[in-house]
């Protein structure tokens, strides 16, 4: 979940708002708010979409075609990976906005 618009960005932004979170094996919501240790909360180019890092790792990381992803325990949300595998395949993504007017 992000606190503020995606768009392109040549450095990190968004506020400990964000979180990322998964769903476990038994269809029990699992969320990952921000720890507090840094700032990287969302970042987009061209190429892809970074939601949470640190230690070279990324929470979640989407290419530019929503197609292939890659999630890791990263320091900014203590997550753990969110898909039952490193690397992963999207079959879908949900976007939805909350906040009023354009960004």
């Amino acid at each position: 979940m992000a606190s503020s618009y995606l768009r392109l960005s040549a450095k990190f932004y968004g506020t400990g708002e964000s979180c990322l979170f998964t769903f476990d094996e038994d269809d029990k919501l699992e969320v990952f708010p921000w720890t507090g240790l840094n700032s990287y909360f969302i970042k987009g180019n061209t190429d892809s979409i970074v939601i949470g890092s640190g230690d070279g790792h990324f929470g979640l990381w989407l290419d530019e075609d929503f197609l292939h992803g890659s999630s890791f325990n990263c320091e900014t949300y203590g997550n753990r990976p969110l898909a039952t595998t490193e690397d992963f395949l999207c079959t879908g993504v949900e976007a939805w906005g909350f906040g009023r007017g354009n960004p």
